[in-house]
């Protein structure tokens, strides 16, 4: 946690820094679903590939997941970068 009062500028010029540092930590934590739920996943995970996942900045797990919830900014997202490449 950085303390900091933009209004006087204090801990202003650190928060760049800090925020790098965020970068290094651990990425998160996976939460395992059920079997057949993961076993889905995992193929649509798969489906979509590295590149696509990697063209949107997310890993293919969370786009995998956010596509079977039919999340619209990801399918959105998907079909850009379909109709893109």
């Amino acid at each position: 946690m950085i303390p900091t009062i933009a209004i006087r500028g204090q801990g202003v010029r650190t928060l760049p820094f800090s925020l790098g540092d965020g970068q290094k930590r651990n990425k998160g934590k996976i939460h395992y679903l059920s079997l057949d739920v993961e076993r889905i996943v995992s193929e649509l995970a798969d489906l979509l590939g590295v590149a696509t996942a990697t063209r949107l900045g997310v890993p293919q797990r969370f786009l995998a997941i956010r596509l079977l919830e039919e999340d619209e900014e990801s399918s959105k997202l998907c079909e850009k970068s379909t109709l893109a490449s």
